[in-house]
């Protein structure tokens, strides 16, 4: 169990770090789990400063291996599944505090990226080879995009190539 010490954090602060031991909570419902990972970086993402948005991604990249059990639920799947593909924000119908999208771009997006790295790791180590291919593949689209992040149309069928992989 994550116990977490919020007297002198931050309201989004306060959030984040609950969501995040929600997510790595191996006594919660997978459901609790799949929408607090969720939560965690959307959160991060769109809500938070930049050094909140650093501590909570750095919270979920440390934690990642908690998804990766040595005797595999396969429930976890669902929750690892859905941290691959949150990264894919449909842009237009997010709201976030104002410059959270260029922000995403410019510096979480290459953190978040490192997240997807490791999870296709862990996922090697542990013998799911064709799940270490999804992660990879949602990592090769998230440098695409960091690589060419030209217009809406162009991420969105990035995005869009990826998670028909990933279904």
């Amino acid at each position: 169990m994550f116990f977490v010490r919020i007297s002198s954090l931050p309201p989004l602060g306060i959030a984040s770090r609950a969501l995040t031991a929600i997510a790595f909570d191996p006594f919660e419902s997978v459901y609790a789990r799949y929408g607090a990972i969720w939560s965690a970086v959307e959160l991060a993402a769109t809500g938070s400063d930049a050094g909140e948005r650093h501590r909570a991604l750095d919270r979920i990249k440390s934690g990642l291996p908690h998804l990766f059990p040595a005797d595999e639920l396969p429930q976890l799947a669902f929750v690892r599944k859905e941290l691959r593909r949150v990264c894919a924000f449909n842009e237009p119908h997010v709201e976030g505090r104002a410059g959270w999208l260029e922000e995403w771009l410019d510096d979480g997006l290459s953190q978040f990226a490192a997240i997807l790295h490791d999870g296709a790791a862990l996922a090697d180590n542990v013998g799911l080879a064709d799940e270490a291919e999804l992660w990879r593949a949602w990592s090769s689209a998230v440098e695409s995009v960091l690589n060419d992040r030209s217009d809406w149309g162009n991420r969105r069928s990035k995005w869009l190539e990826v998670l028909e992989k990933d279904r």
